[in-house]
């Protein structure tokens, strides 16, 4: 069993993490919180890192962490998404 965390704002738009079953009860088309990235240069070139800008104002920076996984940077994309931007 998973839990869903929604936050419903007063003027009806829906915060969550996006869900397969989601394009249909809500109509809705979804889009990247973020961007993960891969760093082209430096010390850690080669890992990836995530860029929170897409989410908007506000929101114009990167997580200062790096990964050696592509599905490392998306839990932890998922876990800060949801703690910093769904239930802010």
């Amino acid at each position: 069993m998973t839990t869903t965390i929604v936050r419903i704002l007063p003027d009806g738009a829906v915060k969550k993490m996006f869900e397969t079953r989601d394009r249909e009860a809500y109509d809705a088309v979804p889009r990247r919180a973020t961007s993960i990235l891969i760093v082209p240069e430096g010390p850690n070139a080669g890992q990836f890192m995530i860029d929170c800008s897409p989410l908007g104002p506000g929101y114009e920076f990167c997580l200062l962490k790096f990964f050696d996984d592509y599905d490392q940077a998306v839990e932890y994309e998922k876990a800060w998404v949801t703690k910093h931007w769904v239930l802010k």
